[in-house]
């Protein structure tokens, strides 16, 4: 087995290297290998450099330029074993994946690099979890699964021993995994996300930290419908209503049918009322509630159920006086994800004002942002200061990756883990090479290449080249910002920071439940918030909230809500003292 720390030569021009930390070069970058573009500046001397004892490979990417961190990357040392070693990794299939992910090139090279072939189990999405829980309650499981398993499942098996724990791992094989270790060590947050109740952390993160994910999408209007009715951009609820108002009455589109115009409209058909991005939650947080994280709130710091508030209340009777009035889609609870964005594509326009969670992804049509733009958080009734609501853990979440304890080669797949973690293969593995997808500006810094000839969106092109959202990875801030930028994702991550950001509130901390509480959570958030979904639904079509209130209120409390609270609280407490 190869257990040897990686040589390193910093790539820094003289500027670089005289101005950054008093004139001390970088210490750990790597020299230009056979295959990488040659550079005129001259070197440092090589370091030695290993997160622990044993032999992981970790870069510092310190001081570098994106184009010098991804030379680094591919002059580096990744090899695991020069020994025969197969690890099975279960994944799940997209119909955009290749049959066999040994296909695309970056699994291609990861192989070459590392010495470990992989041999894909690749169930299709709708299998996926019949053949994961198939697998876990065997103990017949892969050596590895990547982005599969839930909150409940990481406790519960972890506990049970059918997952290692990546501290035992790590102390056993230490200095194996200094990527992980050095998240670990930066990011006490991180650390704190993904420890189980019982203090051991059973799978790796997935981290997006892309400034676009700060909060569930966006209320959009129809600008070209403003221009051309003579209207100002509303800035409260009640302004809002007049201007749909408007746009019901005033043939909007131009186009001679004062009928086909949806003044309003939602894509709320799933069980939780939450739908298609941002509309529905954005304007209920003109009455000081949210619409999202399953209606946990925080107010004067503790605990509500948002759906369970006077704000709430106040919110559904607004929504049903538009739906009275003809100014909301009477499909909004019943319509699919296809049929709302072909209504958002429509042309000429039909839409005015809506929820996406980017004009670039959600409404296809040319000059898509000539047609709509962001609204601004609107007031609510007299002059209401608006909240909007930020995720506790913006593109969080636990499913990254976890290692059987029954594997023949706990410290080779340890070692594969966290060569996933290290910076550059993190991207490559959320959004595809570099020098193939992504692409490298004048500018320094990398974009996302137009779709391939034959491929008709980016969405086939990712998961054509990459695991994508199937994967696991760690892209903290930093990285979207100076060495991948999505450019597309600036015009609304900018509005955001501007006129959002103002306005959020605390969130309620991502907790982490027990296997005991997450059984309970199941049955008491399935019968909650349907009700809730239910019944919110059956107001704002039909009205009668206001005589119906506190029977409602009644029955959420019969069916579990004050367990529903108490679970939540002492969740967070534990969560909060870790």
């Amino acid at each position: 087995m190869k257990r040897k720390a990686m040589k390193v030569v910093a790539l820094l021009t003289a500027a670089m290297m005289f101005t950054a930390c008093g004139g001390e070069n970088a210490q750990n970058a790597v020299s230009p290998s056979e295959d990488a573009p040659e550079s005129d500046d001259s070197t440092v001397s090589a370091t030695d450099i290993s997160s622990g004892q044993g032999g992981g490979t970790y870069i510092d990417y310190t001081g570098m330029s994106p184009t010098e961190m991804v030379e680094a990357n591919r002059a580096a040392d990744w090899k695991i074993t020069d020994e025969s070693v197969t690890l099975r990794v279960m994944i799940a299939n997209t119909p955009e994946h290749p049959d066999d992910m040994n296909e695309q090139e970056l699994f291609k090279r990861a192989e070459e690099r590392t010495g470990i072939h992989i041999e894909w189990v690749m169930p299709g999405s709708s299998a996926f979890n019949e053949q994961k829980a198939l697998a876990l309650a065997s103990g017949d499981m892969p050596d590895i699964i990547l982005n599969g398993l839930t909150d409940s499942e990481i406790a519960r098996y972890g506990a049970d021993g059918t997952l290692y724990s990546y501290n035992e791992l790590m102390k056993e094989y230490p200095g194996m995994a200094p990527n992980l270790e050095h998240i670990f060590k930066e990011r006490e947050d991180i650390k704190k996300f993904i420890t189980s109740p019982d203090g051991n952390i059973y799978s790796t993160p997935r981290i997006n930290e892309g400034a676009w994910m700060k909060q569930n999408g966006n209320a959009i209007i129809n600008v070209q419908w403003l221009e051309r009715l003579g209207l100002e951009m509303p800035s409260s609820i009640d302004e809002l209503k007049e201007v749909l108002r408007a746009f019901k009455e005033q043939d909007a589109n131009g186009n001679g049918d004062p009928d086909d115009e949806l003044p309003l409209t939602i894509a709320a058909s799933d069980s939780k009322l939450q739908g298609n991005s941002g509309g529905f939650n954005l304007l209920m947080g003109s009455f000081g509630v949210i619409a999202d994280n399953d209606f946990r709130m925080l107010q004067n710091g503790k605990l509500v159920c948002s759906a369970a508030t006077e704000g709430w209340k106040e919110g559904i009777s607004y929504f049903h006086e538009l739906y009275s009035e003809g100014l909301m889609d009477a499909e909004a609870f019943t319509m699919d994800g296809n049929q709302y964005l072909a209504k958002l594509a429509a042309d000429p326009s039909i839409v005015g004002v809506a929820g996406v969670w980017d004009i670039n992804d959600q409404v296809i049509t040319p000059n898509a942002t000539e047609k709509y733009d962001y609204i601004k958080p609107l007031k609510g009734p007299d002059g209401q200061e608006p909240i909007v609501y930020k995720y506790a853990a913006p593109g969080w979440d636990r499913s990254g990756c976890v290692i059987s304890s029954q594997t023949k080669y706990p410290e080779e797949a340890l070692r594969w883990v966290d060569f996933i973690y290290d910076k550059i293969n993190s991207l490559e593995m959320i959004e595809g090479e570099f020098g193939g997808r992504l692409q490298l500006q004048d500018e320094g810094y990398y974009i996302i290449g137009e779709p391939l000839e034959g491929m008709d969106s980016q969405y086939v092109y990712r998961y054509s080249v990459c695991p994508g959202h199937s994967g696991a990875w760690c892209v903290q801030e930093k990285e979207y910002n100076e060495v991948l930028r999505l450019t597309f994702t600036e015009p609304r991550s900018n509005f955001n920071d501007e006129y959002c950001a103002p306005y959020y509130v605390e969130p309620f901390p991502p907790v982490f439940y027990t296997p005991e509480e997450a059984d309970e959570m199941s049955t008491l958030n399935t019968n909650i918030i349907s009700e809730i979904a239910r019944q919110s639904c059956e107001w704002i079509m039909n009205g009668g909230i206001e005589e119906e209130w506190d029977a409602y209120l009644k029955n959420l409390d019969s069916i579990g809500l004050q367990r529903w609270l108490e679970i939540n609280e002492t969740a967070a407490e534990r969560y909060n003292n870790q």
